[in-house]
């Protein structure tokens, strides 16, 4: 029988590794059979201009922006490529990860409501 090698992993540059909020991601299979996803963050447009008036106080009144359509920027920040069976333990490790976030959220809302309706606490 053959014996397992055991690795020790030393995690280099964690701290000089930047941290970004993402709500959505892009991408897809590329031409030589890898996946690739691009990750970004969704928000209301910041305006390039507004207008603004001023009172005789020395008060501004700023008007929101006239459209009939709202737009939402999609600022894309950070690229992937991967195999196809990296992406799937990665999938599989990120749902795992989600699973142990919604326990910790449902423990943070019970012990909230108890809170709320347990006066000793």
């Amino acid at each position: 029988m053959a014996r397992k090698l055991k690795l020790l992993f030393r995690s280099v540059g964690k701290d000089d590794a930047p941290v970004y909020h993402i709500n959505g991601a892009h991408g897809g299979p590329t031409p030589d059979g890898c996946v690739a996803m691009w990750t970004y963050v969704e928000s209301a447009a910041i305006p390039d201009t507004q207008v603004g008036e001023a009172d005789a106080k020395g008060g501004v009144t700023v008007e929101p922006p006239s459209s009939d359509m709202p737009t939402i920027d999609r600022r894309f920040q950070c690229g992937l490529v991967m195999t196809p069976g990296n992406a799937r333990e990665i999938a599989k490790w990120l749902g795992e990860q989600a699973d142990k976030a919604d326990q910790v959220s449902e423990t943070i809302q019970r012990n909230e409501s108890l809170k709320r309706t347990d006066p000793k606490r």
